[in-house]
């Protein structure tokens, strides 16, 4: 016998209490229908669809229940308020999240009715009252928004902007086709794919430099693409997106791409092509490179200029420069082509060759004070298994690999050859591990590049260099060079070589700025040889152009030219089915504009999600998995073969194990990751290997998400750790969390997104506004990395004082307010107009200069920057931040405002920044100031300046 109606709405009601809103809502929707005539089924209803955030259902249920109420005498006045209360709220939800739309609306009778008011019914429809102007034109309103919202910085900014410039790579070459590397296969079969997905195949790398991954992703695409069916060729299209935030490394990389074009335009001419190949290896790994081969690089330096200059720009059909990049692309080449002055002799002087094993054990000795004790163990536990190994395989030699072992004499029986590796086990597995890590011996011409300092020229341009044959063969034998040979080397490569010129930058290689030497050069200490033997990888695992071995002479450049051949003959073989796209910008600030639809300079047509992502370890200095899951794995198609993936190269040793690296950036454990945030971890092993996210199908259904209380938990820890941040050990264990307050309100967007209801997310941010925030979570004051065993740690329930914040909030909010997918509740005084915020500049002088020194912590080029506004003394204020955040009462409220982000920062010379103009208006009355300090010593670093010194320079919404 089917049950009633009371039965049915009594089980709903236990179900809800217990929090299971969506089993609750299926029992109230059956009551509603076996009785249609009792109000309280669909107002039940209504309230279970609620809180599941189904506000358009709900506006239904609160209809239909409003339709019955007024067909009855007992008209139930509660029940007449709560759906009141309810439909309010539910309209404000749906409107701003897009469930109802502007016709809903209109269509939809008036639920006006005599019911007493109270003050929450008054403010729920005041609240839809404010909202209901945005019914004409909420979708083009929201968009522009959003596009503003993703301008506004994301990162806390270093006190000096000047950036590290890495020209040279060292990661081995990663064919994003078949996965992460050699070692980390992720294969994509393009022949599995269907044929509509052929045509969008987009790749981005992040943190792009020398652009190897670049060119052997071309290279894998040809070779797929010629095992594909004419019909699937035919839809063919691949575009991959260079990135870096850095100008020089993307001009290095265009100039390297079009060496590679003029050698697909030079294919008839043999002494051109070697010519062109040799600049591309001079350019690509050396230090110093012959006249001939400058003279090509400086002639596609001036080529370029010109090309950048011209409108529209002129560059090879499959090549294209964004707008946006090409001014501060010009800045490096016309410092390349006009005004660089570095002599060989003196770059030659800084220069010097490290071995692959010197590298190493600097690598290992700089590690090692300060490491983490699980790291310790992790490089222990992975010594243990590669002499594991070594010693399996010493005991189980075959006679005929025995006998090719190079501690075996000729002749030794086999029996006395087992006896010695018995006898000398461990010897043998140390001096086997040894040579595992340094690799074999040094080439002949890594012999000569010890010596000389250059790379070999190739046999048929060498003729061109007097004395380097001779030389050459003299070193083959095994013979002393004599001073004169010396003298006469050294005298023509002084005279006829060149600086590679693409190794420096405007800023790092300039004394005052603190990066390379000091002395206007860049470390050139380098192991030259590591990104050739990389070069050899790749060529020996795709068979390109036969093994170049070892021992060959010039092995740099037969290695190279048989690599940029086919990369050469790629992009040859893909024409008009390949683009690639130089892009210059942050990582997270470019994707942003990307999603929210501002980067209007990127043609339309092309692609704003991606097949794959490889980040480098860009992660590691813009807050780790919380920035990818946040502005990476939301610009990923939602395919299977979709992911994104990083390595950790920045702070390897400051990590005791991988769930730590996980939980110090996104406050989680990585179980917990796809719970929150949406996606799904694939690899998880960044600390020794890889680290890589995928996407998941959104909205996911909110059973398989936090619960309420532990999102406003976790929000909490995330804001409050925002705002007082812990401190990061000395280099190289210092661990980077530069998200700013503007990263909390893009994580609300995205986790409305994942699935989580408007109306949770907005009373959260309520409280944060209002400043009524009570909780018994408190930030990590202590080193990073973060600790697990933080997330569970409580303190005494307080209220804790935002109010120093509100003015940063404002900026967030007044930019962002019509993008919201969910109601915001502004305080009073709070702007809602991107044009009500201003931006202001201010000449700047430092209390002291910074220095970048990895035994101190007072780098200026550390995300520790924050503003303050002020009335009172600053040293109090900045000093008393913790404990303000803690509930002190003084300094009072309205005495001063922080701000996490800068629009620009040099504490040397200026700063800008977002404030509301009647705010700063307000603060000229009363004459503020403004400093900047740091946030891990609590140090002023500039001296105050007045605000009758601030300049206005024009709208929050430009």
């Amino acid at each position: 016998m089917p049950e009633g109606a009371p039965i049915l709405k009594e089980k709903g009601n236990v179900l809800f209490k217990a929090g299971k809103m969506a089993d609750a809502a299926q029992l109230y929707a059956k009551a509603e229908k076996a009785d249609q005539n009792d109000p309280v089924y669909p107002s039940n209803l209504s309230a279970a669809l609620f809180e599941v955030g189904d506000y358009a259902g709900c506006v239904n249920a609160v209809l239909r229940s409003w339709k019955l109420l007024r067909s009855r005498l007992d008209k139930k006045p509660d029940l007449i308020l709560r759906l009141s209360i309810r439909l309010a709220k539910a309209l404000c939800h749906g409107f701003r999240s897009g469930a109802i739309s502007a016709d809903a609306v209109h269509a939809n009778p008036s639920t006006s009715s005599n019911v007493a008011s109270t003050e929450e019914l008054a403010h729920v429809w005041q609240e839809w009252k404010q909202m209901r102007p945005e019914l004409a034109d909420r979708e083009a309103k929201a968009r522009a928004s959003l596009a503003n919202f993703s301008r506004l910085p994301i990162l806390i900014k270093n006190l000096d902007p000047t950036r590290e410039y890495y020209s040279i790579g060292q990661d081995e070459f990663i064919n994003i086709l078949e996965g992460w590397g050699p070692s980390e296969p992720f294969p994509m079969k393009l022949d599995a794919l269907p044929v509509s997905r052929l045509s969008s195949l987009a790749f981005f790398y992040g943190g792009v430099g020398d652009a190897r991954h670049t060119y052997a992703t071309v290279v894998g695409l040809h070779r797929a693409f010629r095992a594909l069916s004419k019909p699937k060729q035919t839809r063919f299209r691949a575009h991959i997106t260079l990135n870096d935030v850095h100008p020089a490394v993307l001009a290095r990389d265009l100039c390297i791409l079009m060496l590679l074009n003029e050698l697909i335009e030079s294919k008839n001419s043999t002494e051109a092509q070697i010519e062109i190949k040799a600049a591309l290896m001079y350019t690509f790994a050396g230090v110093v490179m012959p006249s001939y081969c400058y003279d090509r690089l400086h002639r596609v330096i001036r080529d370029l200029h010109a090309r950048l200059s011209e409108t529209p720009v002129r560059l090879p059909a499959w090549l294209h420069v964004v707008s946006d990049s090409i001014p501060v692309l010009l800045e490096t080449i016309d410092y390349w082509a006009l005004r660089i002055n570095k002599p060989t002799w003196r770059t030659l002087q800084e220069h010097s060759n490290m071995s692959h094993r010197e590298q190493r054990r600097s690598s290992e000795a700089s590690v090692l004070p300060g490491m983490a004790p699980g790291f310790a163990n992790m490089i222990a536990g992975r010594e243990d298994a590669q002499r594991a190994s070594i010693s399996k395989t010493l005991t189980s030699l075959s006679d005929s690999q025995l006998r090719e072992m190079q501690f075996v004499p000729p002749g030794t029986s086999m029996k006395d050859a087992r006896e010695f590796i018995k006898d000398n086990h461990d010897m043998l597995v140390d001096f086997m591990l040894e040579r595992m890590r340094d690799g074999d011996n040094a080439s002949l011409e890594e012999e000569w590049y010890d010596e000389i300092k250059v790379f070999l020229p190739p046999p048929e341009l060498r003729k061109r260099h007097p004395g380097f044959e001779d030389a050459f063969k003299r070193m083959k034998k095994g013979d002393e060079l004599s001073d004169a040979t010396r003298n006469k080397l050294d005298d023509h490569i002084e005279k006829e070589w060149k600086t590679n010129v693409t190794l420096f930058d405007l800023k790092n290689c300039d004394p005052r700025w603190g990066w390379g030497n000091d002395n206007g050069y860049p470390l050139l200490r380098l192991d030259v040889f590591a990104p050739i033997g990389m070069v050899e990888q790749f060529n020996n695992h795709l068979h390109l152009g036969g093994k170049a071995p070892k021992e060959a002479e010039d092995r740099a450049f037969r290695s190279c030219a048989v690599f940029f051949d086919a990369v050469a003959d790629a992009i040859k073989g893909l024409s008009g089915r390949l683009t690639l796209e130089i892009l210059v910008g942050g990582l997270s600030e470019e994707l942003a504009k990307m999603k929210f639809g501002a980067d209007q300079a990127r043609p339309s047509e092309f692609p704003r999600e991606f097949t794959r992502m490889w980040l480098s370890n860009v992660p590691d200095y813009v807050h780790g998995p919380m920035n990818m899951a946040l502005y990476v794995v939301p610009s990923l198609q939602n395919e299977p073969e979709a992911a994104a993936a990083c390595n950790c190269l920045l702070n390897t040793g400051a990590w005791n194990n991988d769930d730590e690296f996980t939980h110090n950036y996104t406050l989680l454990h990585p179980d917990d990751i796809s719970r929150y945030l949406g996606c799904r971890i694939v690899r998880k092993e960044a600390i020794m290997d890889i680290f890589s996210l995928a996407p998941l199908s959104l909205p996911r259904p909110l059973a398989g998400l936090a619960s309420r209380e532990e999102l406003v938990a976790w929000l909490t820890r995330i804001l409050l750790n925002t705002l007082v941040p812990g401190r990061g050990k000395p280099r190289p264990h210092n661990v980077r969390m530069p998200h700013s307050v503007s990263t909390l309100f893009r994580l609300l967007i995205h986790l409305h997104r994942v699935g989580f209801p408007g109306h949770w997310l907005s009373e959260f941010v309520g409280r944060v506004l209002s400043g009524s925030l009570v909780t018994d979570i408190a930030p990590y004051r202590a080193l990073y990395p973060i600790p697990l065993s933080d997330f569970t740690r409580r303190v005494p329930r307080r209220r804790v004082r935002l109010d120093p914040w509100q003015a940063e909030f404002e900026n967030i909010v007044a930019v962002g307010y019509y993008g919201f997918p969910f109601p915001v509740s502004l305080p009073p005084d709070f702007a809602r107009e991107a044009s009500d915020i201003g931006v202001y500049e201010a000449v700047v002088h430092e209390t002291r200069i910074f220095k970048n020194a990895s035994m101190f912590d007072d780098s200026p080029f550390e995300p520790i920057s924050n503003l303050l506004f002020y009335r009172a003394n600053p040293s109090n204020i900045i000093q008393s931040i913790p404990s303000v955040l803690e509930g002190r009462a003084t300094p009072a409220p309205g005495t001063f405002f922080i701000l996490t982000t800068q629009e620009f920062m040099d504490y040397r010379t200026r700063i800008r920044w977002r404030m509301s103009k009647r705010r700063v208006e307000k603060m000229k009355e009363e004459k503020w100031s403004m400093v900047a300090f740091r946030t891990d010593t609590n140090d002023q670093a500039t001296i105050p300046v007045p605000v009758s010194k601030w300049v206005y320079m024009g709208s929050g919404d430009a």
